[in-house]
């Protein structure tokens, strides 16, 4: 037997003697700020909105439901009130913390039903023998 003058009884594995610590950060979860394609939605269908409106508000049969804009608006009342609106808002709110596809989805159902009950009496009163075009 050869000796190497290594002698394995006597190797001392180190040994830790610590406590450890957990830290509870309490922080919100992630949110993955909404895509692209989800803006584009959101800004068509508010464009989309003012068109049909103002479309639809060229029979006098039609007049406008909110009472913020009066009964026959023009394009640039309808374009500023949503500014008015949603500038600030959105402005403010994705400055200290970014919306998600599910903080927008929301708003993107919503106005999908605007703009479809748009387009439905903007078709009812071009086929209405009532309805005179005033504009």
């Amino acid at each position: 037997m050869v000796r190497s003058g290594f002698n394995s009884s006597c190797v001392q594995v180190p040994t830790y003697d610590y406590q450890t610590t957990t830290y509870n950060l309490d922080l919100p979860p992630l949110k993955e700020p909404a895509t692209k394609l989800t803006w584009t939605l959101f800004y068509t269908l508010q464009v989309l909105d003012v068109y049909t409106t103002s479309r639809a508000l060229e029979y006098d049969c039609v007049k406008e439901v909110n009472p913020l804009l009066g009964k026959s608006p023009k394009v640039k009342d309808m374009v500023g009130l949503k500014v008015l609106l949603f500038g600030p808002s959105i402005w403010y709110t994705n400055k200290y913390e970014p919306w998600s596809n599910e903080d927008i989805a929301g708003a993107n159902y919503l106005m999908t039903a605007v703009v479809a009950n748009n387009f439905d009496v903007w078709s009812r009163a071009k086929t209405n023998k009532n309805c005179i075009k005033i504009r």
